[in-house]
């Protein structure tokens, strides 16, 4: 049986957020014989395992493991188990609204539109105070997205490119662009940009990438993450994942004209935050501190890959 959208929900060892942000899929607007929703199990300890396939065996969805660790391998994984003509994925802690279904699918109007994202909104534990430092600016850290438009917009740049916790793609489009397997969270880091990746990809071949604001997702904020220690690790993920995204276009090499052409912009925003950061009044002064960090992590990380690469093709010019 062929479905109009198959819902991917990649989980790792989480399962008590699976229950709700199923229980918010299963009661969807969209008629129930027009999707499908798969579970993927990306290495779930056996304990953890067992509790998901109890949820599974009340809820009735799709289980399957997938031993490759990766978010981009369990991804990979739905995409080859899917079902639908388009396959929309939505992260295990967050919580999809009654009309989530639609709003992504009343957007592909057009044969070459080959992804629709939509709004994520934070939802924030129960009797939270917003700390002073922790600046609105400092939402996308925590997979907030919202551009403040209130019609669907075509993605023309980086900047609107909609987050992987709430994103769709036409199936066909992902079985010949598949998520790069560097990319992606791990258990061991939460390196992130493999949606944002592709779609780049997809935008330099001339697909339309399009973002739905009717198209909603709340994403669980726990207290572990409105802790300033946790935006400090966050920060290096940012960083080292800046570098590998930006360099999705370069034929998979390190040109010399760009590489200084990069590394100066990279200085020039790293010192702008510096700034920021010093002469701030309020709690933008954490934000840009944060930034900041994530900038020279990426500084860092791309003269180390910047050395690397000069030395292998001298070697290789010498041999």
């Amino acid at each position: 049986m062929n479905f109009k959208i198959s819902v991917v929900i990649c989980t790792l060892n989480r399962p008590q957020y699976l229950e709700t942000v199923v229980h918010s899929v299963k009661n969807q607007t969209l008629q129930k014989d027009k999707y499908e929703v798969l579970v993927i199990d990306n290495g779930s300890t056996e304990v953890n395992k067992e509790a998901i396939k109890r949820l599974q065996s009340e809820m009735g969805f799709k289980y399957i493991y997938e031993p490759r660790t990766g978010l981009s391998h369990a991804r990979n994984r739905g995409v080859q188990e899917a079902r639908g003509e388009v396959v929309a994925f939505i992260d295990d802690d967050a919580e999809a609204e009654p009309e989530w279904l639609e709003g992504l699918l009343s957007s592909y109007r057009d044969d070459h539109i080959a992804c629709v994202g939509g709004k994520s909104i934070l939802k924030w534990p129960d009797g939270f105070q917003r700390p002073k430092w922790l600046h609105r600016k400092l939402e996308p850290f925590l997979s907030g997205f919202d551009p403040g438009v209130n019609r669907e917009l075509e993605v023309r740049g980086i900047s609107h490119i909609p987050y992987g916790v709430n994103i769709s793609f036409r199936r066909r489009i992902l079985e010949k662009y598949p998520f790069r397997t560097d990319l992606g969270r791990t258990d061991k880091g939460i390196y992130g940009g493999e949606e944002t990746e592709l779609c780049l990809r997809l935008l330099k071949d001339g697909w339309k990438v399009i973002y739905n604001p009717s198209a909603v997702v709340h994403h669980i904020v726990p207290d572990s993450r409105i802790e300033q220690t946790w935006f400090l690790k966050r920060a290096l993920d940012w960083g080292i994942s800046r570098v590998v995204v930006d360099h999705s276009g370069i034929d998979g090499t390190l040109r010399i004209k760009y590489m200084l052409s990069y590394l100066f912009r990279l200085l020039v925003y790293t010192f702008r935050y510096a700034g920021y950061s010093l002469l701030s009044q309020d709690g933008n002064a954490f934000n840009s501190y944060i930034r900041m960090r994530s900038y020279i992590v990426s500084v860092n990380y791309y003269l180390k890959r910047s050395v690397s690469y000069f030395f292998f093709n001298l070697r290789n010019l010498w041999s």
